[in-house]
């Protein structure tokens, strides 16, 4: 599963941290495979997708970020309004509140 996840994302977190989540919360591992396809139709298909884990007092979460350059053409809310109106509106309920999908611009601070 962990290289499936490589080929698509770059993790940014250890692989141990993302292992202890998937065997937590399988369901996400189809989610993130799943969920290419569409974050490439909403963003454009060279977009780079990061993932990360950001843990909380009592819960992890896990983030995947689309990765924008600076001179991204297109209105990146519009990009995520779309993927979520065409998929993850139709899928979130899977992911047992463990999962968000956001953007990063390049220039942001």
């Amino acid at each position: 599963q962990l290289n499936t996840l490589h080929r698509y994302y770059t993790i940014l977190d250890d692989d141990h941290a993302l292992i202890r989540l998937l065997e937590a919360e399988p369901e996400l591992y189809f989610l993130l495979v799943e969920a290419v396809e569409p974050l490439r139709q909403a963003f454009g298909e060279k977009t780079l997708l990061y993932m990360r884990i950001q843990s909380g007092d009592e819960d992890s979460l896990l983030k995947v970020a689309v990765w924008l350059p600076a001179n991204f053409s297109n209105d990146p809310e519009r990009a995520l309004r779309s993927f979520d109106a065409e998929w993850w509106l139709n899928n979130c309920h899977r992911s047992g509140g463990a999962l968000v999908f956001d953007y990063e611009m390049q220039d942001a601070v």
